[in-house]
């Protein structure tokens, strides 16, 4: 939760009767007993990987060498070009490696990362 603190400020600034709904792919106990902390009722509501599939999105595997990612990512990136993509890699170095890199080559790229 690299992001926790500035969120807690802003749900302590919030309106003690407004709904506040938080979407996160990597909940934490943390999230949990910040709401709690704020008096809040929480709902936690958790998707399984069954149900989560959307009948508009191809889901594919590229099983690649360490040396043939960029080479796949900048190939799949230009063949969709139209298309919006959240690209998520292991550590904040290696996203603004990647969204540097991909500048350099003339795609609009922007590194967000939870200062994890």
């Amino acid at each position: 939760m690299g992001f926790k603190d500035d969120i807690y400020y802003l749900l302590t600034k919030a309106p003690k009767d407004r709904q506040i709904l938080m979407f996160t792919a990597t909940g934490s106990i943390d999230l949990m007993n910040m709401c709690y902390k704020l008096h809040s009722n929480p709902v936690e509501v958790n998707l399984s990987r069954d149900t989560i599939l959307v009948d508009n999105i191809t889901h594919s595997l590229a099983q690649v060498g360490d040396h043939e990612k960029m080479k796949l990512l900048v190939g799949l990136l230009k063949k969709n070009a139209d298309d919006l993509v959240l690209i998520f890699c292991n550590t904040k170095s290696e996203a603004q490696v990647v969204a540097t890199w991909l500048n350099e080559l003339g795609l609009r790229a922007k590194a967000i990362t939870g200062d994890l």
